[in-house]
């Protein structure tokens, strides 16, 4: 339940101490045990990550000369 209580308040914008003192925690522990990112803010993070692994991917077979194995010839 703190899980959930942190993270929507968080989400609502509430003050990090209020909700640390409202659930009987420092804030350390509410900031970081409990409350968790909503999947909306890490989705962006992980397309960003997978774009840029894409790339490196792309990069690292034209450098290798592997494009005949895996693109046009």
């Amino acid at each position: 339940m703190r899980r959930i209580y942190l993270t929507l308040m968080g989400d609502l914008g509430i003050d990090g101490k209020l909700m640390a003192d409202q659930c009987g925690h420092a804030l350390y522990v509410s900031q970081n045990v409990y409350r968790q990112t909503p999947i909306a803010s890490r989705l962006p993070a992980v397309n960003q990550l997978e774009k840029r692994l894409l790339v490196m991917w792309m990069e690292y077979i034209w450098s290798t000369g592997l494009r005949g194995v895996f693109g046009r010839r």
